[in-house]
């Protein structure tokens, strides 16, 4: 389910991802916590990343909120650069 969206500029984070943990919502089935727990690296400062979800009644994610990543100087994978000819 996950790896379509795995693209290759992930791959090199992904390589320090130590753990990951699944905390069920005790109080509501649809809702959920995944903790991602990195190893140092030279993208981000954080060393657990975590993402809570809200899912449909078909297993679909209704929503989702995630711990803010602290990326260093130059290494935010998310953003792209692009040079002014």
């Amino acid at each position: 389910m996950v790896a379509p969206e795995i693209k290759e500029k992930d791959e090199e984070i992904l390589k320090h991802l130590t753990n990951i943990v699944y905390i069920p919502d005790e109080s509501d089935s649809l809702k959920f916590e995944l903790v991602f727990t990195f190893s140092e690296n030279e993208f981000f400062t954080n060393t657990t990343l975590t993402k809570s979800f809200v899912m449909r009644d078909d297993d679909e994610p209704l929503s989702g909120k995630g711990t803010e990543i602290e990326w260093k100087e130059g290494k935010d994978v998310t953003v792209k650069l692009v040079k002014k000819t």
